[in-house]
Formats: C-alpha cells, structure tokens, sequence
C-alpha cells in the first residue's frame, strides 16, 4: 500500500512557481500578500543571513514580530535555493502531532532526493496565511494557531537536521519562538524586523507602482510602527495604486492608527477593498460580521450568502466577495473580529461609516437567520 505521505505532507516542491515565487523577464515576483496579483519581491535585510545559515544544513527559526515579512522572505529564499542548488523543498503539516511514527519514511525520502542528485530542505510555517495555495484535502481552511503539541515536528525536523545532515527552516513568531526555544536543542535563528528605512520604501514602491517621493513618505510613517510594518507597507502601496499615487488619505491613516496596526487595517478595508462607499459596505459588510466570528468561508459560500439567503444578488461584487471570503495575515484578520465584536456589541469604531454598515448588516443576519445556518454549515 502506498504509504499516505499527505498525513504529515503539505506538499513537496521542486520548482519556485509552488512557493508562489516566479523569476520572469529578469526579475523576481511573489505572490501578493493581498491575495491579488504577484508583486515584485523586495530583498529583505535579513535574506542574506537567512541564506547562509540554511547552506550549513541545520534548523533554522526565522522568528520575529507578526507581520514583519517573515513567511515572504522564508519562501524567497527557499526559491532561490531551489533554482540555485536543485533542492526540493518539503513542506511538513502543521496539524499532525506523531511525527516520530514517520521518522523512518522521511529518512527515505531524504535519501531517495539525494539519490537523484536533489537537495531536501523540511519546511514549516506556523502562522501559513490562507492565500498561499490551498492543498486539495485543505479544502475550506480555518487556520487556528498552533499549539506546542503540534510543534512537535520541530524537534523532528531538528533531529533530521543533526543526524541527516538536513537542512529545515520553521518560521515562528515570537512569542511562539519563546515557548519552543528551549525543546528544540541545537539549532540557528534568524530575526526578523522590517525597520529598515529602504526595505519599506521599495515595498511600497513595489505594492504601488508609484513614484519614489509618494512611497517614501507614506515608508516613514510605516517605520514609526512597531511591528506589522511588512504588512502595512503592502497595504499603504496597494491604497497609494488605487489612490493613482495620492498619498495624503494613507499616511494620514497611518498616523492616526498610532502603533495600532488593526486601526490602519480597518482604514484599509474601508477605503480600499470597499472603496469607501457607504453602498458597497452595506452590501458586503454581513461577509465581514460573519468573517470576524466564524473565520475564513469559501468565496461559493460567501456568495451563496450574499445573494440565497439575504437577496443582495445584483449589487455584490466579486472581487470584493472574494477577498472577504479567504483568511489573510493575522493582523487583517484580527481586524475583522474586532469590528464584528465591535458591531454586535454596539461599540463604534472608526471609519464610522464602517461601523454602521456593519450594524445593519449585523441587524440583517439577525433577522434572516443566518447566523444560525452559517454555524450549522461550520460544524
């Protein structure tokens, strides 16, 4: 019987295109944190660093605040080293607890790709948002985080790495780190902070498309943040794109969230994914009610919603549904359940206008009912 690699595999991955990196027409491409079209990959500070430690096949802990660019930067480096040293990258499930079981297959495994010349390099990312492409038994995913009992594979993967000569990368966030520090033995870390002044401003230049002197004084405001800065350069440059380069409305916005980087999210969805129209947030804000409580929904079911059970048939928009449907980074997501939370306990919020389409729209699930059929489909 073949021997059901998919229980502790998320996938094994020989060409950069399966980490949602591509390298066309002399560049670099990732694919967008915003679940959108690919982005041109800015080198991080830490990529170097990152790199080498990989080359002295050893676990290593990419680590730092939420939101600072370490999923990205993990997956560009596993490109590269998949493109410039043949390796094969193994993605490990971070939902299986008995990995010791299936010490011996892996052992095999790694054998087997060297056997052909090929390079392994195990694989796991604890906080893997839902735009990165979904396995087929993933199928409608609520990520949750993880607990120390499914971090068990680290010490797998560190095991692997002294007695196999394997290289491994996990990717943790902080506070996670500290918890798993100490069981996982001998291993490297990378630290992860997206401070740098030039790093921001090309990511925004990058996500934007927009000239240097608008990306680098909304990257000055971002670097005044402290953490979630990766994630609010890509938000701030995708709104500067959509603002065709006006960049008052976004860096005032980061002002105004004041280190508070769910404030700026809640700004972002407003303004940007709704397009700040009181008409389009009316329609859709039920999606984000029901995204807050219960988590990420697939886009035929959120439409299902939108148009089945509350009859918005004609006025909703794909593009809007669909970006409401999937999970994102966790700071997005936290900002959806703070307004949900916030509208059903009738706590206003800013952008107000935000707030009371979430209120009727709140009031509208009430009265239909879904509330109660959306956790019957959930279980």
């Amino acid at each position: 019987m073949e021997f059901p690699y998919w229980e502790i595999v998320s996938g094994i991955y020989h060409i950069p295109e399966h980490l949602g990196v591509y390298f066309d027409e002399g560049g670099m491409y990732v694919r967008n944190v915003l679940a959108r079209k690919r982005a041109v990959y800015v080198e991080h500070p830490a990529e170097e660093a990152l790199a080498e430690k990989l080359s002295q096949h050893q676990l290593v802990v990419v680590h730092g605040p939420k939101g600072e660019g370490k999923s990205v930067l993990t997956l560009a480096a596993l490109a590269k080293k998949i493109v410039g040293d043949r390796a094969v990258v193994i993605e490990m499930r971070s939902d299986w607890r008995d990995y010791m079981d299936y010490m011996d297959w892996l052992i095999d495994v790694v054998d087997e790709l060297r056997g052909v010349e090929r390079e392994p390099i195990l694989y796991f990312d604890a906080s893997k948002p839902g735009h990165y492409p979904l396995k087929p038994w993933e199928g409608d995913v609520w990520y949750m985080p993880p607990s120390m009992e499914k971090l068990a594979l680290l010490e797998v993967v560190q095991q692997l790495a002294r007695e196999e000569e394997v290289a491994g990368v996990a990717v943790l966030s902080d506070d996670l780190y500290a918890l798993a520090k100490d069981r996982l033995g001998e291993h490297a870390a990378v630290e992860v902070r997206s401070d740098d002044a030039r790093f921001l401003q090309a990511l925004v230049e990058s996500y934007s498309g927009c000239p240097a002197e608008a990306a680098a004084e909304v990257a000055k405001e971002v670097g005044k943040h402290g953490d979630n800065r990766a994630l609010m350069a890509a938000l701030a440059g995708d709104w500067l794109k959509r603002q065709d380069c006006r960049r008052e409305a976004a860096a005032e916005a980061l002002r105004r969230a004041r280190d508070r980087a769910v404030g700026f999210a809640l700004d972002y969805i407003w303004y940007t994914v709704l397009g700040g129209s009181s008409e389009k947030a009316n329609v859709h804000a039920p999606l984000i009610v029901l995204r807050g409580l219960y988590g990420s929904i697939s886009p035929e079911f959120a439409r299902d919603i939108l148009t089945t059970f509350l009859g918005k048939c004609e006025y909703a928009d794909d593009d809007v549904v669909r970006w409401l449907a999937m999970h994102h980074m966790d700071t997005l997501e936290e900002a959806m359940r703070f307004a949900a939370k916030q509208a059903l306990e009738r706590k206003r919020f800013e952008p107000e206008e935000l707030y009371d389409a979430m209120l009727y729209g709140a009031a509208d699930l009430r009265r239909r009912n879904v509330f109660d059929m959306f956790s019957g489909q959930r279980r």
